[in-house]
């Protein structure tokens, strides 16, 4: 689930485990991160078993196309084998703000 502005996106993610979550939002034809990388990228959060965690990611430019990358580790710091990803395009400006 998402909502998508002109510069921010809001998503949620939900994990089996009590753990962390951790995001990276870069533009999409760029190369995908690894594990490591988004583990390693500043924005975490917690996360409680099957219960979806909000997150909002701003700063973006308008009418861009962008790839949020995620992976979470378990509260033993076992991290999921894979990035999962989210392709998103913010909004337009609206005109007169």
């Amino acid at each position: 689930m998402s909502a998508i502005g002109d510069t921010s996106i809001n998503f949620s993610a939900t994990i089996d485990k009590d753990g962390t979550g951790y995001c990276q939002i870069q533009a999409e034809n760029e190369a995908a991160p690894t594990v490591e990388a988004v583990s390693a990228a500043n924005h975490s959060f917690a996360m409680t078993a099957n219960s979806p965690a909000k997150v909002t990611i701003g700063g973006l430019k308008a009418s861009t196309a962008y790839r949020i990358y995620f992976v979470a580790k378990n509260s033993l710091g076992e991290a999921q084998a894979a990035v999962q990803s989210l392709a998103v395009t913010t909004a337009a400006t609206e005109r007169g703000r």
